[in-house]
């Protein structure tokens, strides 16, 4: 009965521990990544100036608008190429702007 539960169960009883184990760390790094937030690039036009507020308005090819500040030297129609961050999520509606470069292209 000893060299059974040597040879066999202590064996497989180990080699379980060690899947699981493993399996968790897998676990673990994947949603680890899923969570990892992300930055894209997103063209965009001027669409309305707030010079008293200082605000930038802006539509992307979906028809979304977005707000940044510094009316400085934007105007009505100009080409906005602006980096976004996801926030980790699916959801556009969280995402934020990290920044904006005017853009002769577009």
């Amino acid at each position: 009965m000893k060299n059974f539960v040597d040879n066999v169960i202590v064996p497989f009883v180990s080699g379980a521990l060690i899947v699981l184990f493993m399996f968790g760390l897998w676990a673990i790094s994947q949603n680890a990544i899923e969570d990892e937030a992300k930055t894209y690039g997103k063209i965009s036009h001027v669409v309305a100036l707030d010079r008293e507020d200082d605000v930038v308005i802006v539509e992307d090819e979906l028809g979304h608008l977005w707000e940044f500040y510094g009316v400085e030297d934007w105007q009505v129609n100009d080409c906005v190429v602006l980096v976004m961050n996801d926030q980790g999520t699916q959801a556009m509606e969280d995402d934020v702007i990290v920044s904006t470069t005017y853009s002769a292209i577009g």
